[in-house]
């Protein structure tokens, strides 16, 4: 009876925190061009819990379980302790998240917002500039030219695309098979200021995207 009511507990914490979590850290834009199997290795690398938790909980516990206590066998106290400290963990993170999930509601800790690209309106100036040349954003460097687009990030990985200008102020750019890593192909750029050294813009991942600005070198 013990043991059901822990693994209820457990359950119930993990639910409560998981649910945090993702209120807490939402996902990238890029997360919503992602296919389903990249979006299920993406989740569990990247938010972690509840199974980044299970090997301290099973070291810690079998540290305690090797402690000799009523001549109570090891594999009798490891199941159950490992079920103890687990229930430990989990409830520390659900108050610590909660804390943090506090502090971002009352808006002491700004929230990542996403934007439905549909609703993004394009500038009107001549952006006839940005066509080519060589720029910079938080990702990496981007070389532009003729019809072309290579992008180079910080970690030194670089991605090729081809960039077809739809409007004045919107292009799209398509990458070949081999670089999507579990994306789409294709995304879509909606330049929404021009300031001749940089300009302001918004990336298209699914039906969200995610602003940029880009500066011109």
């Amino acid at each position: 009876m013990k043991t059901k009511k822990i693994n209820l507990a457990i359950s119930l914490v993990v639910v409560s925190t998981i649910l945090l979590i993702f209120c807490l850290r939402p996902f990238v834009p890029a997360f919503f061009s992602m296919s389903l199997p990249w979006k299920i290795i993406y989740i569990i690398l990247y938010f972690g819990y509840p199974l980044l938790m299970i090997a301290p909980a099973v070291v810690i516990a079998s540290i305690l379980a090797s402690i000799p206590y009523k001549n109570r066998p090891f594999q009798q106290r490891f199941g159950r302790l490992t079920r103890w400290v687990f229930l430990c963990i989990s409830v520390i993170l659900l108050i610590v998240n909660g804390g943090l999930l506090y502090l971002k509601s009352s808006g002491r800790i700004p929230l990542f917002q996403l934007q439905k690209y549909a609703d993004i309106q394009g500038n009107m100036d001549d952006n006839s500039n940005l066509h080519a040349g060589r720029f910079r954003d938080q990702y990496g460097t981007i070389l532009r030219y003729g019809n072309m687009q290579t992008e180079t990030y910080k970690d030194g990985h670089t991605e090729p695309y081809t960039i077809t200008w739809l409007s004045s102020n919107e292009y799209r750019l398509v990458r070949p098979h081999e670089y999507n890593n579990g994306m789409g192909d294709t995304l879509l750029v909606k330049i929404t200021a021009n300031h001749g050294s940089f300009y302001e813009c918004y990336v298209k991942f699914g039906k969200y995207a995610e602003q940029r600005i880009v500066v011109k070198q």
